[in-house]
């Protein structure tokens, strides 16, 4: 069947599946700043493994990264077997995602979107599949959510690959994919995290923080791990005049425990909080810390906000964490002791806290998710120039 372009509102559908924050992170990011340049497009966020029912989607992406988020040692042996024999990766991929094409076809004859933007390379294997079943020329974009390095894997069928960093847009050359189909844009993080001007002061205040100590964020990623309470008695035993906001996302058990066990004014615990408090947390911060997770990473380097990496998640993490220190604009330390120590000579001695400020004072305040929208917008306003689209 065809319909008139002319008489419905362009329909953008954005996948994404809850493998940590991140995914959904993009999308939304992306979603507002379409909203914001064509009002008029018809924007439509969805999981799969949610919106499809379909468990394997779930098991495959979501809850076995959750595994290897909590068991370095068994992810580095896949992520190592993979490089060696990504053929095995793909037939597994490919068995986690056979039971959900069909469903998935039936989403895009149903809803009919002028373009897909995936914000997970497991969604664009998805839709790429899905479509090329059906036979029909809808766009698929991605975006690679890692800033350098890449996996054979992520060589998932999208017509355009957005990447963040120069190092990544080599990654993703290094498996094949052709440099005319690959755009570099700038760091994505929320729109809030602009919109919301509020002093350092303001922000500790508003978070209930002392507003004269140095004041410490250590973010834990969406899924909660990575510290332990070892760090905080570092801390709290060898760094003066300082106090420590930590974030445990979604990780509930990791909230009320650290809840239960620290007693000190001088540290907060915070489970999961929305996009504003969030922003005012990091404002607050002097300095963060934690897991090295590109969301995370990238909310710091866009704040100007030195980071000291404390411990890799997945293995495609360490690429960003040498990332950040290549670029300068912090440091890794996963021993409590030194990690304390680390902290102590930033404050008695500024001088390296000051070149990695200047470093990320160099950064472009541009938002990547709003080059996303602009290609998006430019791209879609193709098909005016069709009498149809044909699904």
């Amino acid at each position: 069947m065809s319909r008139n372009i002319n008489s419905a509102p362009k329909k953008v559908f954005i996948p994404y599946f809850m493998g940590g924050l991140g995914h959904i992170n993009q999308a939304e990011s992306i979603a507002h700043c379409l909203h914001q340049k064509a009002p008029d497009l018809e924007i439509r966020l969805s999981d799969p493994a949610e919106d499809l029912q379909e468990r394997s989607l779930n098991a495959l992406y979501s809850e076995l990264w959750k595994t290897f988020l909590k068991n370095p040692v068994a992810a580095n042996f896949v992520f190592n077997f993979d490089k060696v024999f990504p053929q095995v990766g793909s037939f597994i991929n490919f068995q986690g995602l056979k039971p959900a094409i069909p469903k998935a076809m039936g989403f895009l004859s149903g809803y009919r979107p002028d373009l897909i933007m995936s914000c997970h390379w497991g969604c664009t294997h998805l839709f790429d599949l899905a479509r090329k079943a059906l036979g029909i020329e809808v766009p698929l974009f991605y975006v690679y959510g890692e800033l350098a390095g890449s996996y054979k894997l992520i060589n998932c069928g999208a017509d355009i690959y957005f990447t963040e960093t120069e190092e990544a847009y080599q990654g993703l050359l290094e498996i094949g994919i052709r440099p005319e189909q690959v755009e570099i844009i700038n760091l994505i993080v929320h729109p809030r995290f602009y919109s919301l001007g509020v002093s350092k002061e303001e922000a500790r205040l508003r978070m209930g923080l002392a507003k004269d100590l140095y004041t410490l964020v250590v973010s834990l990623g969406g899924e909660g791990i990575g510290f332990s309470l070892e760090f905080v008695a570092e801390f709290l035993n060898g760094v003066k005049n300082a106090q420590m906001v930590i974030l445990t996302g979604l990780n509930k058990e990791l909230f009320e425990a650290l809840s239960r066990e620290i007693k000190n004014e001088r540290i907060t615990v915070h489970g999961y909080l929305e996009v504003e408090k969030m922003v005012l947390v990091k404002v607050a911060a002097d300095i963060m810390a934690g897991k090295c997770g590109t969301l995370t990473i990238c909310e710091a380097i866009k704040k100007g906000i030195p980071y000291i990496v404390t411990r890799i998640g997945a293995p495609n993490e360490r690429a960003n964490m040498e990332y950040l220190i290549s670029k300068g604009f912090g440091w890794y330390e996963p021993k409590p002791a030194l990690f304390a120590r680390l902290i102590n000579e930033l404050i008695a001695d500024p001088t390296l806290y000051n070149d990695a400020l200047k470093r990320l004072s160099e950064v472009p305040r541009t938002n990547g998710a709003e080059d996303i929208a602009s290609y998006i917008v430019s791209r879609i306003g193709q098909y005016s120039a069709r009498e149809s689209v044909r699904i």
